[in-house]
């Protein structure tokens, strides 16, 4: 029903036809990435409504035939398919491998991923992503169940002292 909710859920289907996450009843899909490893035959539906009218925020759908189908509400969402994602603020025909640090075992966001900061930080129901991230470290979320964090270089300075020789 419309209380159940799943949050900052990996969702990888290895089988080709499959379904990634079937809805019921209103329920509610927050910040979720569902993706078929590349490799595998892409087909079958990311998020299915079941039955009802079921919300997916802030989500992302990659490798599937089908974003969605059914009756499917929510905005913020992103896929490589043409369309299908509920949302004004939805993205469409992404590439996949631009997205992913691996696109077959690692599916944390890479640099310059359309996802990064694409989506509305919910606050309330997905403060943090899969790892405990705190989500909108930038402007805005991620899209998915994981926040991109950039790697920290640290830069040593080391005082260099120049001794003459005396002649």
């Amino acid at each position: 029903n419309s209380t159940n909710k799943a949050i900052n859920c990996l969702v990888i289907v290895e089988g080709s036809g499959a379904v990634g996450v079937k809805q019921y009843y209103g329920s509610q899909m927050i910040n979720c990435t569902a993706v078929v490893p590349t490799g595998t035959t892409a087909n079958g539906t990311a998020f299915q409504s079941a039955s009802g009218t079921n919300t997916i925020n802030n989500c992302a759908s990659f490798g599937f035939t089908n974003a969605t189908s059914g009756t499917t509400i929510g905005n913020y969402n992103a896929t490589d398919a043409a369309s299908g994602m509920p949302g004004a603020n939805s993205q469409h025909s992404l590439t996949y491998a631009d997205q992913f640090v691996s696109t077959t075992v690692d599916f944390k966001l890479k640099a310059g991923a359309n996802l990064i900061a694409g989506c509305n930080t919910d606050a309330t129901n997905a403060p943090n992503d899969i790892f405990g991230t705190a989500r909108g470290s930038g402007t805005a979320g991620d899209i998915g169940c994981h926040e991109f964090v950039a790697a920290v270089v640290a830069i040593l300075k080391i005082p260099i002292k120049i001794f003459r020789a005396l002649a």
